[in-house]
């Protein structure tokens, strides 16, 4: 019995632990809004850390510009692009990996992995 208390209290610790680290998200692929939104929006985020991003929900300012992004956690976070207007640059991926999302003031974006990505 004493056995089986410790045994079950070093499995709680060990469950603690591993909760507290952070999750490897599998966050590189294509993600987008539905085909029929015509706002065309779609975040790339390619293997060698460089990134793709188009927004033309605005036809006075459409934006497609590229950089690099970097993993903060459950974040990405886009740099090193040069944009006039104000983006999204940082999103929130989901613990599946399988939605990207962001948001700016009131503006909130959901963009979901293309299959086989």
């Amino acid at each position: 019995m004493k056995k089986f208390i410790h045994l079950l209290a070093l499995s709680c610790c060990l469950l603690g632990i591993m909760s507290f680290m952070p999750m490897h998200r599998n966050v590189i692929g294509i993600y987008t809004v539905p085909a029929t939104d015509p706002s065309k929006i779609e975040l790339k985020l390619n293997g060698d850390h460089t990134f793709m991003y188009q927004d033309l929900s605005n036809a006075e300012k459409p934006i497609a510009i590229s950089g690099r992004w970097y993993q903060q956690g459950e974040y990405v976070l886009l740099k090193d692009y040069v944009c006039t207007y104000k983006l999204h640059y940082k999103w929130r991926i989901t613990a599946d990996g399988q939605y990207a999302k962001a948001k700016m003031g009131a503006t909130f974006y959901s963009l979901k992995k293309q299959a086989g990505c």
